[in-house]
């Protein structure tokens, strides 16, 4: 017997053996993948742990029910060139567990007759999946209807009924809907780039346990002319039976950047302000901290009847570059309508248990004495007059249209004080 088989043959008597499997799945070579010709026989032969290196090219339809790796050792799919990576235009997966899609394109194009509600990346059922370092990337169609022509359209990507799932480092653009996830357990959007989206940035309903963390939403391209209801991150319960809960919502850059005014984070409850339901359905563990808005729409952060909210070190202000100049549908000019266009904190007045504290803010709207509210240590700022306290000239440096020069300003009234999302604290 050869030293190396008495190594792994010692090994084998020493550890448990489901362990020790997993550590040998995980260190098996690559298999590289020559093609879209290969990719199906690939991954039904695929091991736990296999890591599918695939050769650049266009490969259709991605599509899996069933099948993966284990916990510990997932299947992976990634691009044999980083720089080169495959490209799919549908993406069906149905039931898989512990999968790993790494570094490849997902690019749709739009056809005439497709909604714009299609969902051509979608993933029903998955447990233990991650998508990481994807590039998402949707179309503007041309040639549909005036409100329609040059604005994203479809939904970047779609997950349903799924157990841990992680969006990482992903970029999303040019999407009706940049993300939308339900009736879910332990998802986590983390480190994404999602911009020129034309409705909702990351959409969800029916999660437990929901971690929306380190992101940069932005520059939305927005159809000012349609009826979307436009949201960077938006949580509701219209339709559904269970309200969100365990929601973590923290150090995420959302801006309006040159384009138009959005709401920024918006968790409206829908089933209990209309009467449809009681403290059932109030959400549950909301926390939402160390995030920057600069954005143009009253609704900076919204959350509706909730029992437990935590609201804490946000900053919060208007770029007034993303201003609307006129009312939903054609109604008068609302331009100069501060109270519209300037974002403000607020918390539903049925909640339970609200702590908000150490933000930076155009305003708060939230407290009505009521018991078991926290409201304090906030700082409100303003940009139209430099006479009154708060002005952003006396305490940023920088424009709020690009809040990634924006600092508060050195030795101002925000420096070193505490409050406000710290990575705009000065070096």
């Amino acid at each position: 017997m050869t030293p190396t088989r008495r190594s792994l043959l010692a090994a084998a008597l020493t550890l448990p053996a489901a362990p020790f499997l997993a550590r040998l799945a995980r260190a098996a070579a690559p298999v590289d993948v020559a093609g879209p010709d290969a990719l199906e026989g690939a991954i039904r032969a695929a091991a736990p742990g296999t890591v599918l290196r695939l050769a650049p090219g266009e490969y259709g339809r991605l599509a899996m029910q069933g099948g993966g790796g284990t916990k510990g050792a997932p299947l992976t799919l990634t691009a044999a060139d980083p720089a080169a990576p495959p490209r799919f235009d549908r993406m069906d997966l149905r039931q898989v567990a512990y999968l790993t899609l790494d570094g490849l394109d997902l690019e749709y194009r739009f056809a005439r007759g497709d909604k714009l509600t299609l969902r051509p990346f979608t993933v029903l059922g998955a447990t233990g999946l991650t998508l990481r370092r994807l590039r998402i990337d949707g179309d503007r169609p041309t040639g549909v209807s005036p409100v329609d022509d040059g604005f994203g359209t479809g939904f970047g990507l779609s997950l349903r009924d799924g157990t841990d799932l992680l969006v990482e480092d992903c970029e999303i653009a040019d999407f009706f809907v940049g993300l939308h996830a339900s009736r879910s357990r332990g998802v986590a959007v983390v480190g994404c780039n999602l911009h020129t989206l034309r409705m909702d940035g990351l959409k969800f309903t029916e999660i437990e346990g929901l971690r929306i963390e380190g992101n940069r939403i932005h520059d939305f391209n927005r159809s000012l002319d349609s009826q979307d209801h436009s949201d960077m991150i938006q949580i509701f319960t219209e339709g559904t039976t269970r309200p969100s809960r365990d929601v973590l919502i923290r150090n995420n850059l959302l801006s309006s950047g040159a384009g138009w005014f959005t709401q920024s984070i918006w968790m409206r409850n829908e089933v209990v302000s209309n009467g449809q339901a009681g403290p059932e359905m109030f959400y549950r563990n909301v926390t939402i901290e160390e995030n920057v808005i600069a954005n143009a729409h009253v609704n900076g952060i919204y959350v509706g009847e909730a029992a437990g909210v935590a609201i804490r070190r946000n900053t919060v202000i208007r770029n007034a570059r993303s201003a609307g100049k006129r009312g939903r549908r054609g109604g008068p000019d609302q331009q100069n309508n501060l109270v519209l266009w300037t974002p403000i904190i607020r918390v539903a007045e049925r909640s339970t248990d609200v702590t908000i504290e150490a933000n930076v803010t155009g305003g708060i709207k939230a407290d009505a004495g009521q018991p078991g509210w926290r409201v304090a240590g906030n700082v409100v700022v303003q940009d139209q007059s430099s006479i009154r306290p708060g002005y952003y000239g006396t305490v940023f440096d920088g424009d709020p249209a690009d809040p990634d020069r924006l600092r508060y300003r050195k030795d101002g009234p925000l420096d070193g004080a505490g409050v406000g999302a710290r990575r705009l604290q000065a070096d």
